[in-house]
């Protein structure tokens, strides 16, 4: 269901903009710290103890980054690099799963590489948004919707084959729902027809 992708690309990019502000805070930095909401509002545990507000950083951070970084997957989001010394390759690190421990001298920084690929992620998921927002209103989508409900109803009940009777029902239901369907379509388009005239031009 479009409906339900929307919901997902809408709680991605909460997530995603969430994770941002919460990086911002943890690395403290004013100008940072001015593109994001106060700590309170993303952590409402939060204190008037420095200490105790990091480890809640540290916590909700850690319970985010599988998240996002599965959200960046998704999107084909660059997140391994490599290390180099000397002109050598030293192996690679992971934006996120090494976000407590990145490797040292890293040009860009860490944050900056992470709000960049994050960035990326948001604006793929904003864009697929946007693309489920108007199929919401596309009537043909939701003409496919309930030809499509009918075989939903019996997969969910573990048919996955209907023997004959299942599938003689389940034809004069698409018969009915795309009656209903092409005539509120039809009389969407031109609101003087006729009944008679739909079934005429259906040829029922």
């Amino acid at each position: 269901m479009q409906f339900l992708d929307y919901i997902q690309y809408k709680e991605a990019c909460q997530d995603i903009e969430r994770f941002q502000h919460l990086v911002r805070h943890y690395i403290g930095w004013e100008h940072l710290i001015s593109d994001a909401p106060p700590l309170q509002d993303l952590i409402p545990e939060t204190t008037e103890d420095m200490q105790t507000n990091r480890q809640l950083l540290e916590r909700e951070l850690n319970r985010l980054i599988p998240v996002v970084r599965r959200y960046l997957h998704i999107a084909d989001v660059e997140m391994e690099y490599g290390i180099k010394r000397r002109d050598k390759q030293e192996g690679f690190f992971n934006l996120l799963s090494d976000f407590f421990s990145p490797p040292q001298r890293l040009n860009p920084p860490l944050y900056e590489m992470v709000l960049r690929a994050t960035d990326q992620g948001l604006g793929y998921f904003e864009k697929k948004k946007l693309w489920a927002k108007r199929n919401l209103y596309n009537p043909l989508f939701w003409l496919g919707c309930l030809l499509g409900m009918p075989l939903d109803v019996l997969k969910t009940a573990g048919i996955e084959s209907p023997n004959k009777i299942l599938e003689e029902a389940y034809g004069w239901i698409i018969r009915v729902l795309l009656f209903i369907g092409l005539t509120l379509l039809i009389r969407y388009y031109w609101p003087d027809i006729t009944f008679e005239q739909i079934k005429s031009v259906l040829k029922l």
